[in-house]
């Protein structure tokens, strides 16, 4: 389940050995965004009705919204493609705790909801927050306080 999706130009090999860090600090701050108060609210009342769903194959019927965020902060990660394009995804082979159900079917309905209950938009609003502009303000940020210098290289989207 892809996240984000962008791709460097002009690096240097100092700037492409820091991209891991870039990633990773580009992960922190979505999941910060995703975990917020409100959102953690909203969580913790749809806990009682995803023991009734059938897409949830339940090992035990025990789960608390630390551990639905917990386990969506595992399950971010970053990949590299072709051609220094990056990828921040879901991995879904991370399983919802006690259950045998990925994660991402969980962090779908969070988002867009069912015929019970309406969508959080926990990462349909990532993408409109994270545009280009403001990767590229991060990805000086982090070459500035990694390398010393303002970069060259930037960001820019993938087609």
């Amino acid at each position: 389940m892809n996240i984000l999706q962008f791709k460097f130009e002009k690096l240097t090999d100092e700037e492409y050995e820091i991209i891991p860090t870039f990633c990773r600090m580009i992960r922190d701050m979505i999941f910060t965004d995703i975990d917020k108060y409100n959102n953690r609210l909203k969580i913790k009342k749809r806990i009682p009705y995803l023991y009734q769903v059938s897409w949830i194959k339940w090992k035990k019927q025990y789960i608390t919204e630390r551990d639905i965020l917990d386990t969506i902060y595992n399950s971010l990660s970053f990949t590299e493609y072709r051609d220094n394009v990056y990828k921040i995804d879901i991995d879904t082979s991370v399983k919802i705790p006690n259950t045998r159900t990925s994660i991402d079917r969980l962090i779908r309905f969070l988002d867009y909801g069912d015929l019970k209950y309406k969508g959080i938009g926990i990462l349909s609003t990532i993408e409109h927050k994270y545009n280009y502009k403001l990767l590229n303000d991060f990805w000086k940020m982090c070459v500035i306080e990694n390398i010393g210098y303002t970069p060259n290289s930037k960001i820019i989207g993938v087609p």
